[in-house]
């Protein structure tokens, strides 16, 4: 029989480990359900990490005072941990996003965390969430997206966000800033770009999503900086068409080109220099040597002439 105790979780799938009275270290497959299922390959690192992964069966039979057994609950303890999660995100950076929320909806998502709450019994009811909890959260969520759907409604009488420090890159697009809530939002606009996206388009306003009146003037900030750029649209266009034509050139052809050229400019030099020791020759022995191409002895002359 093998002794062992309830040593902790570990291995790549953070299971429930167990130590024999020998030091050796073992993995539970069954991870906590339904008895030990115990296999060896299990160790520990130099900073009492278990690691390794499972390797030999155990065959013989396997006996612990205090085994690791996961609560029949446990499923539903994560599931409600999870809907409590996503109402937190809805009050944060969801900004009011029923969209963030397992179940789309505020009071649909409640409704589920409060009947998973209630089937919980009293023992098992969770220390971490109680049903005044749910309660609040069911209170300032539908409050939250109220607020949030009558800042929607606001009215193209309201002043534009100021929208200045323009600057183009190189790329089709537009950098700018905006002024909302007291906070200056750097943006992106694309003018041409058509590799990545719609041309004339607003791309982004940093955090616009945390304020309701970015959120309402987005379309009238399009709107302004499609006339602030139009003006440029032909000539970003251009310049994109010439990146794309300058592509195409095949990087082997250039550097053929760049050879080709070199090696034209060395024979080109090469004869230069020929032709400038000729003409040197020329103008030092020119009548020397005409002399005595013209000049035949009568020797010659006999040998050449006919007889």
């Amino acid at each position: 029989m093998l002794n062992v105790r309830y040593a902790g979780f570990g291995g790549n799938m953070e299971v429930p480990c167990y130590e024999d009275k020998k030091g050796k270290l073992y993995f539970d497959e069954n991870n906590g359900v339904g008895g030990l299922n115990l296999y060896t390959g299990a160790y520990r690192d130099e900073f009492g990490d278990i690691l390794g992964e499972p390797d030999k069966k155990v065959t013989e039979v396997v006996r612990c005072v205090e085994p690791f057994a996961r609560h029949i609950n446990e499923n539903d303890y994560r599931m409600l941990g999870r809907l409590k999660s996503d109402c937190e995100y809805f009050l944060g950076y969801g900004a009011g996003n029923e969209d963030a929320l397992y179940y789309k909806n505020v009071a649909a998502h409640c409704d589920a965390m409060e009947k998973l709450w209630n089937s919980f019994s009293e023992a098992d009811k969770p220390e971490w969430l109680s049903m005044e909890d749910i309660n609040e959260y069911r209170h300032i969520m539908t409050k939250a997206l109220m607020e949030k759907n009558s800042n929607y409604s606001g009215t193209i009488d309201e002043p534009l966000v100021n929208i200045s420090d323009f600057e183009y890159d190189e790329d089709g697009y537009l950098h700018f800033s905006v002024e909302a809530d007291g906070w200056e939002l750097e943006g992106l606009y694309r003018i041409y770009d058509p590799d990545n996206g719609d041309s004339m388009t607003l791309i982004s306003i940093d955090y616009g999503f945390l304020h309701p009146i970015i959120q309402r003037q987005w379309d009238r900030i399009e709107k302004a900086l499609y006339n602030e750029t139009i003006d440029r649209f032909d000539e970003f266009k251009e310049k994109y068409e010439q990146r794309k034509l300058k592509d195409k050139i095949p990087a082997s052809e250039n550097v053929t080109e760049s050879v080709t050229l070199q090696h034209s400019k060395g024979i080109m030099s090469a004869a230069i220099e020929k032709t400038d020791e000729m003409i040197a020759i020329y103008k030092n022995e020119g009548s020397k040597n005409v002399t005595e191409s013209v000049t035949f002895d009568e020797e010659e002359q006999k040998e050449i002439l006919p007889r």
